[in-house]
């Protein structure tokens, strides 16, 4: 009698002799007569498996709040910037702030200062300037694109946190040794 054959569905292969056609795979005229199915659903359902893979990673929230708090800093200072600013500048839970920054406040800010400082440091570590001329004329221009992007509104973190304010001694002393690496990276680029 006649061949029966099944209905094609959209994510099974047409595994026909000479089909040419798409499989669910994208690919065009593939046999797949020669594939194990493990390998053949792995391929179909790898990209599912990424994307929810993705979605589960979990968030950073202790870099996230640093991030958002350096930003804060830049734009308010210290006494401007407050818990409840990060967490709605951040998204972040509030169940995190003294999960990860058991210190309070002032950890927070010192993280926060810390993290820009490390990130001007490798900055000036990296370029690479013809001249010590250039190399200062580089970092002027880049607290200068810092003040013109932020329409004049923020600028440095580090420098927010020991003035107008009344900075903790730690404060000062983290501010200070930050100041001095830049101060020192800028040297031995010469």
């Amino acid at each position: 009698g006649p061949r029966k054959t099944r209905p094609r569905t959209s994510a099974a292969p047409d595994r026909r002799e000479g089909s040419g056609g798409h499989d669910a795979c994208g690919q065009v005229g593939v046999d797949h007569r020669h594939v194990p199915l493990s390998v053949f659903m792995m391929h179909v359902i790898e990209p599912y498996v990424r994307r929810s893979a993705a979605s589960m990673t979990k968030r950073n929230v202790h870099d996230d709040m640093v991030r958002g708090a350096a930003e804060l800093l830049a734009a308010r200072g210290v006494q401007g910037t407050t818990f409840s600013g990060v967490l709605a500048h951040t998204g972040a839970p509030r169940g995190s702030i003294y999960h990860h920054f058991p210190g309070g406040k002032d950890e927070l800010v010192e993280a926060a200062v810390r993290s820009v400082g490390a990130g001007v440091t490798a900055l000036l570590d990296s370029l690479d300037a013809a001249s010590p001329a250039k190399l200062v004329d580089a970092f002027v221009d880049g607290w200068r694109a810092v003040l013109v992007a932020g329409d004049y509104e923020r600028g440095c973190a580090v420098a927010a946190s020991c003035v107008g304010s009344e900075p903790t001694d730690e404060l000062r002393t983290v501010s200070g040794e930050i100041f001095r690496r830049w101060r020192d990276a800028l040297a031995r680029a010469f």
